[in-house]
């Protein structure tokens, strides 16, 4: 058991389960048959495990690869051929003017948004400029000027997005460069499921990385079994979410980071201040309906840190949820399958794991954890 410290205590006294959960996630079959393709798109490997009997399963999974192709350029910050890439390329004077963009562009953008609006700004669609810098730092192997961070991060959070009047789509900005990659995953990915549960599959898996969602009924009715690695010791498992349906992401800095003069800097960057976020809370593993709501929302919880992170969770995560439906302005965006999205959260600290109230019963520590 690792050692209790001021912010377990804090999660301790909001009455939260504590199970030694770790932080990426992998699917687990437990003997369930599946038919698999994988490939390598959004910088990332992506796995489509689904029933073998899903009619013509050569062309669903085609489709798959289509889907996530058509979403990759969209939000592809390295590709300047891709929507998000030629936005970059504007000069910014016309960045921080109103922008014509696909549907789906302004609806990641107005989410991301919705929850910069409810987590203090931790999360935010204009970084990157900052990216760069420190992409540039690990190529020159010198840390990123302060002023120049700074300046870079201004104004990154500072978007609208919403219909343009006239039938079609925009986004403003403050001149910031658009970087979606902590919401741009979860976004393609729940496009994928979309389209696969109007396949006629019963049943499915779905990875993108640090992004897992499951749909359908497996034989025998048993719920999926989502294996959580320690971000403490990547090789081993040491807690297993059930889930019926939905979606799993996580956000720590122990697989991606840049690395200068032989120490390691996380990749997830503090919007305020364009520093790799981190600390005693190695990651943060969120569970939700929605798959782009799951990936931004663990970044921004992640960025905001183990005392924040208490005190959310001493809130409850449905008051969070709340705002963010409020700040969104769309109320219909948030419901699935007539029921609210929602959330739960697991938090993996220096000092301990603990989950959100929601995830009782929903997850098993390994053996010895």
């Amino acid at each position: 058991m690792r050692r209790r410290t001021g912010f377990v205590a804090a999660l301790a006294a909001a009455s939260l389960l504590f199970g030694m959960l770790p932080a990426a996630l992998t699917g687990c079959s437990r003997g369930t048959a599946y038919a698999e393709d994988t490939f390598v798109s959004m910088d990332t490997v992506i796995s489509v495990k689904l029933d073998p009997a899903t009619p013509d399963i050569g062309a669903v999974f085609r489709r798959c690869r289509e889907i996530t192709e058509e979403q990759r350029l969209i939000y592809d910050a390295d590709d300047p051929g891709s929507e998000t890439g030629r936005y970059d390329l504007l000069p910014p004077s016309d960045r921080a003017g109103r922008t014509a963009c696909s549907e789906d562009l302004c609806t990641a953008v107005r989410l991301a948004q919705a929850v910069a609006s409810q987590t203090g700004k931790a999360f935010a669609p204009g970084l990157r400029e900052a990216v760069l810098l420190w992409k540039e730092a690990e190529l020159s192997q010198t840390l990123p000027d302060a002023g120049r961070l700074a300046a870079a991060v201004a104004g990154a959070a500072d978007f609208t997005a919403g219909p343009d009047g006239a039938g079609g789509w925009e986004i403003a900005g403050s001149g910031s460069g658009l970087d979606l990659g902590g919401i741009g995953k979860g976004a393609a990915e729940q496009k994928v499921v979309d389209y696969l549960m109007t396949t006629g599959a019963r049943y499915g898996v779905v990875s993108f990385g640090g992004n897992i969602a499951v749909f359908g009924e497996k034989p025998g009715a048993e719920p999926f079994g989502i294996a959580v690695r320690d971000p403490e010791d990547p090789s081993g498992t040491v807690g297993l979410i059930s889930l019926d349906r939905g979606f799993v992401s996580v956000s720590g800095n122990y697989e991606r980071y840049y690395e200068i003069g032989g120490t390691r800097y996380g990749h997830v960057l503090d919007p305020l201040t364009g520093m790799p976020a981190g600390g005693e809370l190695l990651s943060v593993a969120v569970v939700c309906d929605d798959g782009a709501l799951a990936d931004a929302l663990s970044t921004a919880l992640f960025v905001m840190g183990a005392e924040k992170a208490a005190e959310l969770a001493a809130s409850g995560t449905g008051e969070l949820m709340a705002g963010i439906a409020g700040a969104y302005g769309d109320g219909g965006a948030f419901v699935r399958d007539g029921r609210p999205v929602a959330f739960e959260c697991v938090f993996v600290t220096s000092g301990g794991t603990f989950v959100t109230p929601g995830l009782e019963g929903r997850f098993v520590p390994s053996s010895g954890g």
